[in-house]
């Protein structure tokens, strides 16, 4: 997905994503069906995220520099067009145990039990305090802050498992390159 950033304008950013599937490009007499999908994403969710790295980088927060940088997006849907109006950090870690967890996996939210219900929990009571305060909000995806994608992000995004896949059947995954050059 390529989005381009429109920065001259005050308004909330728009990106449009062509998705037109292979029977539609491959056969000229298909029924029509709308492929466009539109995602509007509001300058505050991307300088949330942004913060959010900046911070952990620059030693304002408690986190090692090369932990995962990790959150959670907000806004709605509405059939083939989303908007995201907000982000919201969560504190993900890699695994410290050495024990190895029920599940046989390690990795960033996939640690010991104890980790893993722990994360859970933290990121049910953001989700929870988000909607209090911002009732329309529903939980669009999440994002991470890296280079390319890495197994973790299909874990987090697709494992039925996965916290975030559980609140939203089909989430929005943004993958944020701070070394994206213009």
């Amino acid at each position: 997905i390529m989005m381009d950033i429109d920065s001259s304008s005050s308004s909330p950013v728009m990106a449009e994503v062509n998705s037109k599937t292979s029977s539609e490009s491959n056969n000229p007499q298909s029924t029509p069906r709308q492929s466009e999908k539109n995602l509007m994403v509001h300058p505050l969710a991307i300088i949330g995220m942004s913060d959010h790295y900046t911070r952990i980088q620059m030693g304002g927060s408690p986190l090692h520099p090369s932990s995962p940088v990790l959150g959670l997006l907000f806004g709605w849907q509405d059939g083939l067009d989303i908007t995201i109006v907000d982000s919201e950090e969560i504190e993900y870690s890699h695994s410290s145990s050495s024990t190895p967890p029920s599940n046989g996996e390690f990795g960033f939210g996939r640690g010991a039990d104890t980790e893993v219900t722990s994360h859970q929990q933290s990121i049910r009571l953001k989700i929870e305090l988000h909607q209090k305060v911002f009732p329309t909000h529903e939980l669009i995806g999440w994002y991470r802050v890296g280079n390319t994608i890495i197994p973790e992000d299909l874990y987090i995004n697709n494992h039925p498992s996965s916290i975030v896949k559980e609140l939203n059947e089909s989430p929005l995954f943004v993958l944020m390159n701070p070394d994206a050059e213009d």
